[in-house]
């Protein structure tokens, strides 16, 4: 659980930057993400390092589309938001001549809403909602309605190529900054659905 307790090892990590995850990935090659083919091994590692380096836990499950890949199973509780379920998972981003070269990293959270929430008028507001959030915020890189009327918040981490490894600690990062930006957005969406139309 992405609790109180990780805010101050992820604030040390924003306030040192870029250049720390660069360096970091550099004294330890064994964590860089590369491109692979089979989804699993990026999970596994990712899972292993947040819990190494964090001491927070995945839940790790077989895909219900693909027994061979995992998915990472978190829960984002932020201080005055309801917890939410959050999965990390892998997918193919680019093929050549049958083989992957490119990976991205999915970070999807979502918020269950009440039925009585799901009317034509409540989508209306949420979808404005939506759309004041992402003039004003970068973070989750989208926040949208699903086919079942409930909200989703996902982020994307691209592995570029073979060649291109990345950090980890980035993905943490999405994780830590998908649960405050949820609570920001809970926040907005309380006022939304309480307000006289």
């Amino acid at each position: 659980m992405l609790g109180a307790r990780c805010i101050p090892a992820v604030a040390a990590l924003l306030i040192a930057g870029v250049p720390q995850f660069v360096q970091a990935a550099k004294d330890d090659p064994k964590w860089l993400m590369r491109v692979v083919q089979d989804g699993a091994t990026l999970e596994n590692l990712i899972a292993d390092y947040i819990q190494t380096e964090y001491g927070v836990e995945a839940e790790r499950r077989a895909s219900p589309t693909d027994n061979a890949d995992i998915l990472l199973s978190y829960t984002l509780a932020p201080d005055d938001a309801p917890e939410i379920p959050c999965v990390v998972d892998t997918a193919v981003s680019a093929r050549e001549h049958g083989r992957v070269v490119e990976r991205v990293v999915q970070v999807v959270a979502w918020y269950e809403l009440p039925a009585s929430l799901k009317t034509p008028q409540t989508r209306a507001r949420i979808l404005e909602l939506n759309n004041e959030w992402h003039r004003e915020n970068w973070m989750p890189g989208r926040i949208y309605l699903d086919a079942d009327g409930d909200i989703r918040l996902e982020s994307f981490l691209n592995i570029p190529a073979e060649g291109v490894p990345v950090h980890p600690d980035l993905v943490y990062d999405l994780l830590v900054r998908t649960k405050t930006a949820w609570r920001e957005y809970y926040r907005k969406l309380r006022q939304t659905l309480t307000a006289t139309p």
